[in-house]
């Protein structure tokens, strides 16, 4: 029968509009919401019924599914699994995994991967027609999917295919839409007849006013009133609405109370579970010794109904009174009788029979346990955390209760939730019997600290921790490390050197990977603090990643490691051996899908890359870092991709600079990652001077100087500020001063033995010798850059001394060298340095080339991903994959991009990226 509505042409206006979008290959998600019984089901029947000429799947979320991680994900991927494989095999592979149609890797399943499996087999499906998805009492979905809705719904723009949610008032925040339908009550006009349509009887405008102020027009409120008293029951005179939630619970509590005894009984099992499908109705009515002949009465009162093979309440609110009606020894007893009913080791009769449990059952607590263990594997981290904190409540006080809630707050941590793991941690403490105990809560309570951005207290955490409540002397080593990593994010390198010295004592107690990265982290605070050269630091380097680096992606600290090695590389001059860390560890994260440790490993890839002049490539690595750190819920991460994405734009005068330094500055100021203030005031002096703005650059780049000496950061390679520093100088003919950051620059070099630092430090001595000598400080700069692969640096080397010969009137010998750097400069599209290099040439009387406007400058951060992933010979489908949207949004950027660029294919595309960008002068 056709859905028949009164009142709702908004929102039928609404929903067509929704379908018209569809049809011209529009997608996108919308949210239908309002309050309980206000008619969202309805609607999305009407819905339905208008598009025959699309696909259409509909999807209803249950609170007895909502602890099952990814259930909601396999209800919507179920008519279209025939199209898996189609898909890139990485994404295959997550989706199968969720949907519990093989068994789990031996790597845990990272959420995102998941997210992009189930859009790339949306969209696909769409490419063969129209999609219209109809996800109802969406709050009730479990929190993996709810979130990967979130993922999908802000990335269907350029597909065919519509989300539809209803959810309560209020009860959705997790899963953000651009289109919301507010569902509102029924005016008068339509009270009249739809109460008119339930009771065959004409109402007066008066009483249906009265009834429509007593419902709020609720279309549920008046159909169970008009059915369960005469309509002239309602109180004359009413002004105020009644409130809904009391109506509607004496309606409905009436009409089940009237039921036969067995009857109520049947509904109170159906209350517990929500729905139950033919089979599993069978075998829990006879466990409960009933059948169902009596569920007739209740299906003849509209109590209940069945669809497709399955018995469920005729809407969610009915569930909830009858319920509430009933008592919590009938509750319990339902949820054992289900339980009865399901298979032996089936996760939702382990939710029915921990449910039924009244005390401390220490077999059902590691059963719980060993469900959140799946959950987790599979990336239901929230799901995961439910189940551990159900197995800490039938756990008995101590230490294994507090290690539950432990692993609980931990994953709720992961998941996003700090506030609800701060509570976890809270309750673990106060259950907590031993000192190791203690401690490891401590450890978590200081990484949630460290993800909020409260690097001081998540320091005293640690130390706090690893001092006075670990008993264990590896645990001890290994939070003592730990306890240094805030000081390093604040700024504070001289302490927390001093504090990984002070733990040697501690080191020598330990044998096992905990002393291999405490040596190496602390070889690299000696560097950074200059207590020793770089070189002195690479044979504990060299062992960590020797130890940690072929499984650092399946490690919840392997990001850090990584990470902390790659820099130490980079103190060392050893870019290159950085650059293939790093590269190494982002493909085994890929493969095995641990998406989380990419964003900071990406950043100092990008990183890695503008040192080796691969200025593309860097940009588009740090637009991943930036973009994946917002998708996996690394607040902490971006200030770090937002920093380095601004170094690159800053080389090449990108209008986005100051824009990211800015977002990144507000970042840093509410983390306290005051080390990073210093590279922002870097990046900005490093702007300042490539746009001839001396004055400006220096204003920058003398915070930098003070705020490194204050931090103990005597190293110069990791934020480079002091060439840029003396070149300022220079420009304003502040001898003395220019003369002193030198001075400092070349002492830095000489200790740390940096072979940049050496290169950069003979370069700025060529500034400020006199004319007479000025070729042999420049000579050794070049001599030194021949060594390293450093293109952007050698360039800046040759303008300078092009500018000094220029100017003492070696014409000739000035374009040589000119005339190199702008072809530096133009390779890596550094445009504002190449315009300096022009003026010079101009002035010595040489030919200059017309600047070429480089591709990274026309295209947008998504489009330059895009180009460089096509460039490279990645499908269609693999890029899509990478970036995490369809292969519909890849062709419109590829349509973009060929035309911004003047191509007209592939080929072309590739041969004029490989050119353009690829191609930097790199030994």
């Amino acid at each position: 029968m056709a859905v028949q509505l009164l009142g709702r042409e908004r929102e039928q206006a609404f929903l067509r509009g929704l379908l018209v979008d569809l049809r011209r290959g529009v997608g996108g998600m919308a949210l239908v919401y309002g309050e309980p019984g206000i008619g969202k089901t309805a609607l999305c029947r009407w819905l339905a019924e208008q598009a025959t000429d699309c696909t259409v799947v509909k999807v209803r979320g249950s609170e007895a599914d909502a602890s099952l991680a990814f259930a909601g994900v396999h209800d919507l991927l179920r008519p279209f699994l025939r199209h898996l494989p189609t898909l890139p095999v990485g994404q295959q592979a997550a989706l199968v995994q969720a949907i519990g149609l093989a068994r789990p890797a031996v790597v845990p399943l990272q959420p995102l991967a998941v997210f992009g499996g189930a859009m790339a087999l949306l969209t696909e499906a769409a490419s063969h027609g129209p999609v219209l998805v109809i996800v109802d009492d969406v709050q009730w979905l479990d929190a993996s999917s709810q979130q990967a809705l979130g993922f999908i719904g802000r990335r269907l723009a350029d597909d065919p295919v519509v989300i539809v949610l209803t959810a309560r008032e209020g009860a959705l925040a997790g899963v953000p839409v651009d289109r919301p339908l507010e569902v509102r009550g029924l005016d008068s006009d339509a009270v009249q007849r739809l109460v008119a349509e339930q009771t065959g009887e004409t109402v007066d405008a008066e009483r249906a006013r009265r009834l429509a102020a007593a419902t709020r027009g609720n279309p549920l409120a008046l159909v169970m009133l008009a059915r369960s008293a005469d309509v002239d029951g309602a109180p004359a005179g009413m002004v105020e609405p009644l409130p809904l939630s009391t109506e509607l619970r004496g309606a409905f509590t009436s009409r089940v109370r009237v039921l036969p005894e067995a009857t109520r009984d049947a509904l109170a099992l159906l209350a517990v579970e929500g729905r139950l499908e033919a089979g599993v109705l069978s075998r829990v009515l006879t466990v409960a010794g009933l059948d169902e002949a009596d569920l007739v009465a209740a299906e003849d009162a509209g109590i209940v109904q069945f669809e497709e093979g399955v018995l469920s309440f005729v809407h969610p609110l009915v569930r909830s009174a009858v319920y509430h009606d009933t008592g919590p020894q009938q509750r319990r007893s339902a949820h054992a009788c289900l339980a009865r009913s399901l298979p032996e080791g089936s996760d939702r009769r382990l939710w029915h029979l921990a449910a039924a449990a009244t005390g401390p059952d220490p077999a059902l607590a590691t059963s719980l346990a060993a469900l959140s263990e799946r959950s987790a594997h599979l990336g239901g981290h929230l799901e995961a955390a439910a189940a551990a904190e159900r197995a800490a409540q039938l756990s008995p006080p101590g230490d294994g209760r507090a290690r539950l809630l432990l692993r609980a707050a931990t994953l709720r941590l992961w998941a996003g939730d700090p506030s609800t793991a701060e509570r976890r941690c809270s309750s673990a403490l106060a259950s907590a019997a031993s000192p190791s105990t203690r401690a490891l809560v401590r450890q978590v309570e200081g990484h949630l600290a460290i993800s909020c951005g409260n690097l001081e207290e998540a320091h005293e955490l640690l130390f706090r921790a690893s001092t006075a409540e670990a008993d264990d002397a590896a645990l001890a080593l290994h939070l003592r490390t730990e306890a240094a990593m805030p000081l390093v994010m604040r700024g504070d390198v001289a302490k927390a050197a001093a504090l990984t010295a002070e733990a040697a004592a501690l080191a020598a107690e330990v044998t096992g990977p905990e002393t291999v990265f405490h040596a190496a982290f602390r070889a690299h605070l000696r560097t950074l603090s200059g207590q020793a050269p770089a070189r002195a630091a690479r044979a504990a380097v060299d062992r960590c990643i020797e130890t940690f680096a072929e499984r650092a992606a399946t490690m919840p600290a392997g990001s850090l490691i990584v990470h902390t090695m790659a820099q130490a590389l980079v103190c060392d001059g050893d870019l290159l051996g950085a650059r293939d860390l790093l590269t190494r560890t982002v493909a085994d994260a890929r493969r095995v899908g641990a998406l989380g440790m990419l964003p900071p490993v990406l950043a100092s890839l990008a990183d890695v890359y503008w040192w080796l002049g691969a200025w593309t490539r860097a940009y588009v690595t740090a637009g991943e870092a930036l973009e994946l750190a917002a998708e996996t819920g690394q607040r902490n991460q971006r200030p770090y991709s937002l920093v380095v994405l601004a170094r690159i734009e800053a080389g090449q005068g990108h209008p986005a600079v100051e824009a990211h330094a800015a977002e990144a500055g507000v970042l840093v100021e509410q983390m306290g990652s005051y080390s990073l203030r210093r590279y922002i005031a870097a990046v900005r002096g490093f702007a300042a001077l490539g746009a001839g703005d001396p004055q400006a650059a220096v204003h920058q780049l003398e915070q930098v100087a003070e705020g490194v000496t204050a931090d103990g950061m005597q190293d110069p390679s990791l934020i480079p500020w002091a060439p840029d520093l003396v070149e300022a100088y220079v420009s304003l003919e502040r001898t003395e001063d220019a003369e002193r950051a030198a001075t400092q620059l070349q002492r830095q070099a000489h200790d740390s033995g940096h072979p940049w630092a050496a290169a950069a430090a003979w370069r700025c001595r060529g500034l400020l010798v006199d004319d007479a000598n000025l070729d042999e400080p420049f000579a050794r700069a070049m001599a030194l850059h021949e060594q390293l692969p450093l293109p952007f640096e050698r360039a800046r080397t040759e303008l300078c001394w092009g500018q000094r010969l220029r100017r003492v009137g070696r014409r000739r010998d000035a374009a040589h060298h000119l005339g190199r750097a702008e072809s530096t400069f133009d390779a890596l599209d550094a445009t504002p340095w190449a315009q300096r290099v022009r003026v010079e040439l101009r002035a010595c009387g040489s030919p200059v080339k017309a600047p070429q406007p480089g591709a990274v400058h026309q295209l947008t951060l998504q489009e330059a991903q895009v180009a460089q992933h096509a460039a490279e010979g990645l499908t269609n489908r693999e890029i899509a994959a990478r970036l995490f949207v369809s292969p519909k949004t890849v062709e419109n950027h590829l349509g973009r991009i060929y035309s911004k660029l003047g191509v007209r294919s592939r080929t072309e595309l590739a041969v004029v990226w490989h050119r353009h960008h690829d191609a930097q002068p790199t030994p």
